[in-house]
């Protein structure tokens, strides 16, 4: 446990406290409007189909991740805009879009599966096949980057070397009696 209040004791020495803020209101922002008038669920889910689904997340999700660039960019004259920084810019918000809007397979598996057991398994398989989706872009991109000579992923800060899995590990144990009863309960 020392060791995560250690990991969150150097965020917070480290982090730009005006860009933290900015980011925390802006998140709060967006998520209050996606709540208040449904953005997500409302509009773009309605839009006629995936193409335009696509557009439509595709856009929202650039301004929930650009935004904050912008502003650190403004706020830190210093830092660099790197061909890196600005292709993970425009593609992520893609990857996401992509995530949300693919689709297909619940009602291939509800066609060869009748009935509930069809149901039941078109749902239980569309996080994990939306995981492998996001996932395979993500090392893909990785690997492009790579053959293209650029630094890898690695270099962003995403690496597991010198990660210590116990605390998570420990933790997530510690939550999952309480996400189960959470989920036990009919409100």
């Amino acid at each position: 446990m020392q060791t995560i209040i250690s990991y969150f004791q150097d965020f917070f020495q480290q982090t730009n406290k005006p860009f933290l803020i900015f980011c925390t209101a802006f998140a709060a922002i967006l998520v209050i409007a996606n709540y208040k008038w449904g953005i997500e669920p409302k509009w773009l889910a309605g839009l006629p189909d995936r193409p335009v689904k696509f557009a439509g997340f595709y856009l929202l999700y650039l301004l929930a991740f650009s935004i904050p660039y912008l502003f650190y960019f403004i706020i830190d004259r210093s830092a660099v805009v790197t061909p890196l920084l600005s292709a993970i810019i425009v593609i992520a918000p893609a990857v996401f879009a992509l995530k949300v809007t693919a689709g297909g397979w619940q009602e291939i598996i509800r066609t060869q599966l009748p009935g509930e057991n069809g149901r039941y398994w078109a749902v239980i398989s569309d996080w994990p096949i939306r995981l492998l989706i996001t996932g395979s872009l993500l090392i893909l991109f990785n690997l492009l980057l790579k053959k293209q000579g650029q630094p890898a992923i690695a270099s962003l800060g995403l690496t597991t070397s010198n990660f210590k899995w116990w605390p998570y590990i420990l933790l997530l144990i510690a939550i999952i009696p309480l996400v189960g009863f959470a989920a036990s309960q009919p409100s």
